[in-house]
């Protein structure tokens, strides 16, 4: 993306030439001014919540990111012909993890390589946690099961992001051996504010995805991806581990990289939670491992 547009207001349709700014104009900046500027910046185009990417150790240059939306019902000229490629696929892009039984299947793992995977239950140790990585049949009725095709969550965020009412379909998820029908499984929360009285806190894990305002560090460490402006807008909280291993898959810079997550998207597998002392919603992983979210920045 080539231009953004700096509001203070969150007005990025009415403001003058003099806040639009281009990657190089950013770069030059003072590190204080960037600092207050980049939590403020839209696509010039279809005015979605832009971020700024700085200059990597690599070599890699400056640029911006943005969700981006139809602008008078075409797709906006700053998108990138990459993220237009994703736009295309529908459906399609979640076939693979479908079962002989026409139900989606998910697996939580970042291995590289997507394969057949073994049906044969592992020896567990009752005392320690295992991921399980080759292991996924899940209780059919014959007890030998069928291989199926180990899929990611990224998987599923594409489909999501190219078409939301996938989230509305009357097919059915199966995730850890249990089966629900897809539109009782995935809360969009860009539209938190219309569901929010009807979830309680730590009740059952489910899917949560949608976009992304801005990011914060806590005082633990941890990363808060937060999907609006206001302080008690819904957060998502990732442990200082986790944010570690997603900075690396995800190749952010080490100049404060969770700020480039600005403007991106994220699907995860969690709880629904609600802070006893403030009452802020926020939602956290289903186990602090980094199979539980999947992460998608804007173009």
């Amino acid at each position: 993306m080539e231009t953004v547009v700096y509001s203070e207001n969150g007005t990025p349709e009415i403001e003058p030439k003099d806040n639009h700014y281009s990657a190089i104009r950013l770069e030059k900046l003072p590190a204080s001014k960037l600092a207050r500027i980049r939590k403020k910046l839209y696509c010039s185009d279809c005015y979605e919540k832009a971020a700024y990417v700085s200059r990597s150790t690599n070599g890699r240059a400056p640029h911006c990111r943005s969700v981006h939306r139809l602008v008078n019902g075409k797709v906006c000229p700053q998108k990138s012909p990459e993220s237009d490629e994703v736009s295309t696929q529908g459906y399609q892009s979640v076939q693979a993890i479908k079962n002989d039984e026409d139900v989606y299947v998910v697996d939580f793992n970042f291995e590289e390589k997507d394969g057949v995977v073994n049906t044969i239950k592992p020896e567990v140790d009752s005392g320690k946690r295992t991921k399980g990585r080759g292991y996924r049949k899940f209780g059919e009725a014959s007890g030998q099961g069928k291989s199926e095709w180990s899929r990611r969550l990224s998987t599923l965020l594409s489909t999501l992001r190219s078409d939301p009412q996938f989230a509305r379909s009357s097919a059915n998820i199966k995730v850890f051996g249990y089966t629900k029908a897809i539109r009782d499984a995935f809360y969009n929360t860009d539209n938190f504010a219309s569901y929010m009285s009807k979830l309680k806190p730590g009740k059952f894990p489910t899917f949560f995805w949608g976009s992304i305002w801005d990011a914060g560090i806590g005082s633990d460490g941890s990363v808060w991806l937060n999907t609006g402006e206001d302080e008690m807008d819904l957060s998502i909280k990732i442990p200082e581990k986790v944010f570690q291993k997603l900075k690396t898959k995800c190749r952010l810079s080490g100049d404060e990289p969770h700020k480039e997550l600005n403007g991106s998207w994220f699907l995860i597998y969690g709880w629904y939670n609600k802070s006893e002392k403030s009452g802020k919603p926020y939602l956290s992983l289903l186990e602090p491992f980094p199979e539980f979210i999947s992460l998608q920045l804007s173009d």
